[in-house]
């Protein structure tokens, strides 16, 4: 109660009163032998309480009216300067959050800087793969090969591909790229990366995997996940220093009764798969760990690491609806934990194999053909040719657009690239259907942030969009389907 004060005229007492005790510095316990407490009150509420401890057997009446009137003197001088404490906490808390948003701004930045880096490269890079992959086809096309000739060009075009799922993993990276999510079991994935793996990570390093027997089934894209893996044995790799020690690769199923969660991610309650990779490294610090999801961050030197392998790590970590965490004490290495949500088992479809181009399918009809890149043009109009296809090809869209205003009785099909100078794939396309309405046409594109399939089909009424690199068969398959339906 307001009140109350509390008197103790013993020392057992004293020291069986734990609410008094708590207002009493241990070493000066010894030798108190009475004690009041007051209650330290502003506008009759109470805010703490002021103890008073003495040698005396007991205090007298008048000393506790005096300590009362201490206690209400000093209560508004101890109240503001909770206040004041309250405060300088509060305005640490605000500052601590402006810190963090702070932070995820310049993150958010250097994020946004590196996705329209990312679809500068995917662009570029899938035009040269165009002209790789299709020459490699169109070669392979000539039956005359000798057999040593046709497997160093199918070995270039299984290269090719693979280069492709790498621009893939750029425009993922960047969140522009499209995602092939689909169920996979995770164990032959683990098994093929390791073996790679094994093959670049020194003798002087052990690796070990630990995986179940039982296949362990999720929904994601099977080449992000062979990434993820990839980069963190890499990372832990160069936190070994290419010294003696052990990498530990585990997968097994994992059940959270409970919601987890840290700076980065937050797991629900459920089944996950999950994936770690344990190292006997020198560790990590504090500052050091908090920082290790951003881009261009290294603790190597100029040459040794680019500092955005974990960061891919943490993008297609959460573009799968999943959780990391990292385990790491200073010289005892780290420890990265990955937690993919599972399915239950299903009967999976066989995995579509790899096939090299045979059988492109022949048909006629007059098809104009626009890529500003003329090893692309020459490519496609070639095989379209061999096809049984008229080709007029053009690398200019101007001289493409007067050449359709001339002759766009006989056009039956437009094929064109997005990105081109002087006039725009999107802006062609709109001043062909100005001048004939029903002309079919496929749109192609290496990379874009103005369209994707969705748009180009509801909004600019495309019959096909295509993504670069296209190889010969899927090229002549979509021209057939179309001037087949038209």
């Amino acid at each position: 109660q307001n009140s109350v004060i509390k008197e103790i005229t013993n020392a057992n007492n004293l020291n069986e009163s734990i609410e008094l005790q708590q207002l009493i510095p241990k070493p000066l316990q010894q030798g108190l032998l009475s004690g009041v407490a007051v209650p330290l009150k502003i506008q009759n509420s109470i805010f703490g309480i002021l103890g008073f401890f003495m040698e005396k057997t007991s205090i007298p009446a008048d000393e506790k009216e005096i300590l009362k009137e201490i206690a209400k003197f000093i209560s508004p001088i101890l109240f503001a300067q909770l206040q004041k404490q309250q405060e300088a906490h509060k305005r640490a808390q605000l500052e601590e959050e402006r810190r963090q948003l702070e932070h995820q701004y310049r993150h958010a930045q250097k994020m946004e800087s590196l996705g329209t880096l990312a679809g500068g490269i995917a662009h570029d890079f899938n035009n040269i793969l165009s002209s790789i992959m299709g020459f490699t086809e169109l070669t392979l096309l000539n039956p005359n090969l000798n057999e040593q000739l046709r497997h160093n060009l199918e070995q270039i075009l299984k290269a090719s591909l693979r280069a492709s799922d790498l621009v893939q993993q750029i425009l993922a990276f960047s969140r522009q790229g499209k995602q092939e999510f689909k169920v996979f079991s995770i164990n032959p994935l683990i098994k093929e990366a390791v073996k790679m793996l094994r093959s670049i990570i020194p003798s002087s390093i052990e690796l070990k995997l630990d995986l179940p027997k039982q296949p362990l089934y999720l929904e994601g894209d099977p080449s992000q996940i062979h990434q993820v893996l990839i980069n963190l044995v890499t990372n832990a790799k160069q936190a070994l220093e290419n010294e003696n020690g052990s990498i530990m690769i585990t997968v097994n199923e994992v059940i959270l009764s409970q919601p987890i969660s840290n700076p980065w991610f937050k797991a629900e309650k459920g089944k996950y798969v999950q994936l770690k990779v344990c190292d006997t490294g020198k560790g990590m610090e504090t500052a050091i760990m908090e920082q290790i999801f951003d881009p261009f961050f290294t603790t190597k030197g100029k040459n040794e690491g680019t500092g955005l392998g974990l960061t891919i790590v943490h993008n297609i970590i959460k573009s799968h609806k999943g959780f990391i965490d990292v385990q790491t004490s200073l010289g005892k290495g780290s420890c990265f934990q990955v937690l993919f949500p599972a399915v239950e088992y299903q009967r999976l479809k066989p995995q579509e194999q790899v096939t090299l181009t045979k059988n492109i399918p022949k048909g006629k009809g007059t098809i104009l053909f626009i890529d500003d890149e003329k090893p692309i043009t020459d490519l496609h109009a070639t095989n379209l040719r061999n096809a049984g296809y008229q080709v007029f090809d053009f690398t200019d869209s101007e001289m493409a657009l007067h050449f359709f205003k001339a002759n766009k009785a006989k056009i039956d099909l437009v094929i064109s690239d997005v990105t081109m100078p002087k006039i725009s794939g999107l802006k062609l396309i709109q001043e062909l259907r100005r001048l004939k309405p029903d002309v079919p046409i496929i749109l192609c594109t290496g990379f874009s942030d103005q369209i994707d399939a969705e748009v180009a089909i509801k909004k600019y009424g495309v019959q096909e969009f295509l993504m670069k690199p296209i190889d010969l068969k899927q090229m002549a398959v979509s021209v057939h389907k179309i001037l087949n339906n038209h």
